[in-house]
């Protein structure tokens, strides 16, 4: 998996970790000629409509994946806090 990481990092590209865990790597320049190089984390989760997505500063292995872990921390709070709040649970 770090190969593949790795190499969807250095090149831009798309890396899916599993079903719900994908990296989209993008860089050149976008339509207005502004300079673009970006690592979007974007997860599925229940409980949020749609994806939940965060970019990446760290372009190194360790780097990426402590940032993701941290990410998908915060996606699974919100996903947590907007359940609670839909079924009125009083327990969050």
């Amino acid at each position: 998996m770090k190969k593949e990481l790795m190499k969807a990092v250095e090149n831009g590209g798309y890396f899916k970790i599993n079903e719900a865990i994908t990296l989209d790597r993008e860089i050149g320049i976008n339509f207005v000629g502004e300079k673009v190089d970006c690592l979007t984390a974007r997860i599925k989760v229940i409980g949020i409509k749609g994806w939940y997505e965060e970019r990446i500063e760290s372009r190194d292995y360790d780097g990426i994946i402590k940032e993701l872990n941290v990410i998908i921390q915060k996606a699974y709070t919100q996903a947590s806090e907007s359940l609670c709040k839909a079924i009125k649970a009083g327990y969050c």
